[in-house]
């Protein structure tokens, strides 16, 4: 949100594609009252696959070093492996 708050585009879409979704989840929340309920129900769904989906694609691509998986490095695997 940083570089789309510069007018960084090519850089918000590379940190995240879906950095759009923000200012429409801030819209459709400031439109609540105007939009069908299930519309929103539907909408914030799939908008929540869709970037549950990105984040899975990205930490399964060892190109990607914007998300990556190092267990050795987290709490948990520190509390239980000693």
């Amino acid at each position: 949100m940083l570089c789309a708050a510069r007018l960084d585009f090519a850089g918000a879409f590379y940190y995240h594609p879906l950095f759009f979704l923000l200012p429409a989840a801030v819209l459709a929340y400031t439109l609540r009252r105007h939009i069908p309920r299930k519309l929103l129900d539907y909408t914030a769904a799939a908008a929540c696959v869709i970037v549950i989906a990105v984040y899975v694609v990205r930490l399964l691509d060892p190109a990607c070093d914007i998300v990556t998986f190092h267990p050795q490095d987290g709490l948990m695997y520190r509390v239980f492996h000693r």
